[in-house]
Formats: structure tokens, sequence, C-alpha cells
């Protein structure tokens, strides 16, 4: 597999890969992807489709930081089995189960990580609904009635080489909070342009407002992610957004990106880190995988 990031090609060599499984199950107990690298993250698979996948061990990870934890992510080493990927084959959390990683969809992928070109959190509480929090270094998520809180983030899909055959894509996000309580958050693809400079409740771009208050997006989420009770602070979490940036990239466009919000019942606020965050390795990530 060869890992491009803006400039940079890295070259991992994996052996022949089968075709990426929706319920496959991680290996626990030895924390051998990673460890050598002195990862000591955790990887989780989602309520839906989780990432499970397979490092050389002793690798940090492809492309990732070592001691990144990620949640059906494919930053670090270690693993933690969710509602989907891992299941209770899982080791426990903090990178103390074995290898891990996004499965490549093919033999000789090209993984392509891209960084936020914009990014920003919208209040729905009285008083802020027309606030930008454009520059502000976290990402709010929340559903409390007068608290609401959604996190929009886009890439710049034009990065990826036209007529590329995308076989697998993922939204990444740094989790800045622990989680005290269940939560099922949704990523839902953006479907009108807005601005990072000027995003809030109300406000897309500085002279269009959003035709519903709190983000235009698709009313069904591209994908879920549960995060459960006690889910610490620094994980990584990951949406599945392939057939999202599949039909973006067929069509030439660079896509509006995604709305994460709560797709579940109420829940109090929880952050993420932004682009703007002082921590490079917990900023958001689109992680694509090309298939040649």
């Amino acid at each position: 597999m060869r890992t491009r990031t803006r400039g940079l090609t890295l070259l991992v060599t994996l052996g022949a890969c089968s075709v990426f499984p929706d319920r496959a199950v991680l290996p626990g107990g030895e924390g051998g992807a990673g460890a050598d690298a002195g990862a000591s993250g955790a990887t989780m698979g989602g309520a839906q489709s989780g990432f499970a996948g397979a490092l050389p061990s002793g690798s940090a990870g492809l492309g990732g930081e070592a001691g990144a934890p990620s949640l059906g992510g494919s930053t670090a080493g270690g693993a933690v089995g969710g509602d989907g990927a891992g299941g209770d084959a899982a080791g426990g959390s903090g990178g103390a189960a074995g290898e891990t990683g996004i499965e490549p969809p093919c033999d000789d992928a090209t993984e392509l990580r891209l960084p936020a070109v914009a990014d920003a959190w919208l209040s729905g509480e009285a008083g802020q609904t027309s606030a930008n929090f454009g520059d502000a270094p976290t990402l709010a998520v929340a559903s409390t009635e007068g608290s609401e809180a959604r996190a929009v983030v886009a890439f710049d899909l034009l990065e990826v080489p036209a007529g590329a055959n995308v076989g697998r894509a993922s939204l990444e996000l740094g989790l800045r909070t622990s989680i005290g309580e269940t939560r099922t958050l949704g990523a839902y693809a953006v479907t009108r342009e807005w601005r990072e400079t000027k995003a809030s409740w109300v406000d897309a771009t500085p002279s269009t407002d959003w035709s519903r208050p709190g983000g235009d997006s698709a009313t069904v989420p591209s994908d879920t992610r549960l995060l459960v009770l006690g889910t610490a602070a620094g994980v990584r979490v990951a949406w599945d957004v392939s057939e999202d940036v599949r039909l973006d990239v067929a069509a030439g466009a660079p896509g509006f990106g995604w709305l994460v919000r709560d797709a579940g019942a109420p829940g109090a606020r929880i952050e993420f880190a932004s682009s703007e965050a002082a921590d490079l390795a917990a900023r958001p990530e689109l992680v694509i995988l090309l298939c040649p």
C-alpha cells in the first residue's frame, strides 16, 4: 500500500488483501500494531460497518501518529471492538488489542490523507445563532434542548486525481472530551456551499442563510458511530463516507463536506479538535484508499 500525504509519498508493503469485510473481527490482546512504535491508542468499529484491518506487527498505523488512538479509523495501533468491527473480540482500551487499520479494499491501494480546508461548529443556543466559531480550536456537538451544536468540516476533493477509483473513504475527527454517556453521532453530507469564516446556525456564507437553521445536509447519515460511556479524550472517531466521496470525485466536484450531529437521543456537549487545534495529530482528516 502506498500512503500519500500532500507532497509526501510513503510506501508501505502489505500482502494480498481481501475485499473489505463489513463485520470483520479485530484480534485482541497483544497490542501488535503500534506497540514497537509507541502507539498506545485504541480503534473501535462503528455501529454500522467498523473498519477492521491488518498492519504489520510493530507499525504505528498507516500514515498516523504513534500514540494517536482511533475509533473505526486507520491511524494508530491498538484496537477496541465496537458494535461493528471488533465486537467482543476486542482486547480492551488504550492499545491493549492487536492489529488494526482500514483494510485496503484492493491490492496495491494508495492511501491519500487530506486535511480539512474548512471547519466550524454551529451553535443553536439563544444569542449565539449568528455567531461564527470557524477559528475555534474545537468542534462542538450537542443536542441538549437550548444548547444544540453541530460541527461542519470540508476537504478539497479536487486533490484526488481525476478518474481515481475510490475504494474506501473515512472522515476522522479527534475527540477532545471524554464521553459521559453513550452517544450515536452521524455524519451527514452537506448539500450547499458554506464559508468557514461566516458559517453559523443561521448563516452559510456572507450573503446566504442555510435553508434550514443548523445547516443544510442529507436527511440520512452517510454513517453513524456509537461512542460508549467512558470513551476517552484523544481517541479518533471515523465515519465511512465512501459513497459521498465517490460521487463527488466522479463529478469532478470539490465537495461541501459533512455535518456531524447527534443521530440518536439528545445528549450533552462533546468536543472534537478542529483544524486550528495545537495538536496536529488530532486535527480532522479525510482518509481515502484509492485502488489501481
